[in-house]
């Protein structure tokens, strides 16, 4: 039996035109080179108990849930390519390639969606993001997608080459915010699965509906004087994360939820500044 190693697998992306569309003679996937995915495949198993038995009555499969965690530095090539898809959430393929000596496994996710997307950035790292994948189905084989080709995305954003910027709450008026050392914001879309009754394939999910999107994250500052910790009683204002070549997140409207300054013997004081958002925009909307 083969041994896979983890060094060896590979995270490819296609987007298609419609949830779980099928793919055309010749899929032109992207390839993320990720440091961490997790796939995971859960059939949501009724259990059914009842008086009389200590045991269970039956077991019945319920809607199944194909999940896809992955987290990978955001390559400099093409900064927005998959991360914009949190925003869009534009339906995807999901390959995951495992390939050994004289066998090859490949998960194939089908009408998948960015559920949750984290970006961060910290001193002298490199830009990252995780994001876990919801899908609607889910195939194994032992091949690759006929007809398939595969680009990978290369590079990576320097911390240098990220900068952050505050302003009024609409988005006016922004200048350099240099006291950040790290930060993190998270897009949520609460992606509910839907399934209907039906004769074919019932326990598959039929929709991936988006609900109420969630905006927050936490700034990490130097902590240089007392009226830094009088920010959270601040108004509203708006964030933008500058990720180089143009790319962008802002957010607007945004209140501070939760200042801290946690201090440790060995390190210098920091300032933890949460953050939630009303409402976004990112630099492909203006596209």
């Amino acid at each position: 039996m083969p041994v896979y190693a983890g060094a060896l697998s590979r995270f490819n992306y296609i987007v298609e035109d419609y949830l779980a569309a099928p793919l055309g003679e010749t899929p032109a996937f992207k390839t993320i080179v990720a440091d961490d995915f997790d796939p995971s495949i859960d059939p949501a198993l009724i259990k059914v108990r009842g008086c009389g038995t200590r045991d269970l009555v039956a077991l019945k499969r319920g809607l199944l849930k194909p999940d896809l965690k992955v987290a990978f530095p955001v390559p400099s090539e093409d900064i927005m390519s998959f991360l914009h898809h949190v925003v869009d959430c534009y339906s995807m393929s999901i390959s995951v390639l495992d390939e050994g000596a004289d066998e090859l496994i490949e998960l194939l996710y089908k009408g998948a969606r960015i559920d949750k997307a984290t970006v961060s950035c910290s001193l002298e790292s490199v830009l990252k993001a995780e994001c876990d994948l919801m899908a609607v189905d889910v195939d194994s084989a032992s091949t690759k997608v006929v007809g398939a080709t595969y680009t990978p995305l290369s590079g990576a954003v320097s911390w240098a080459d990220v900068a952050v910027q505050k302003g009024n709450a609409d988005g006016s008026g922004l200048a350099a915010f240099e006291v950040v050392t790290d930060f993190k914001f998270t897009i949520a879309n609460n992606l509910k699965r839907i399934g209907v009754l039906r004769a074919t394939t019932p326990t598959r999910a039929k929709y991936l509906e988006p609900r109420q999107r969630d905006l927050y994250g936490e700034l990490t500052c130097t902590f240089e004087n007392k009226d830094q910790y009088y920010a959270a009683a601040e108004g509203g204002f708006s964030l933008k994360f500058d990720l180089s070549a143009g790319k962008y997140f802002l957010f607007k409207n945004c209140q501070w939820e939760k200042v801290s300054s946690p201090r440790r013997p060995d390190d210098i004081i920091a300032l933890k500044l949460g953050f939630t958002a009303e409402s976004f925009e990112d630099s492909e909307e203006e596209e």
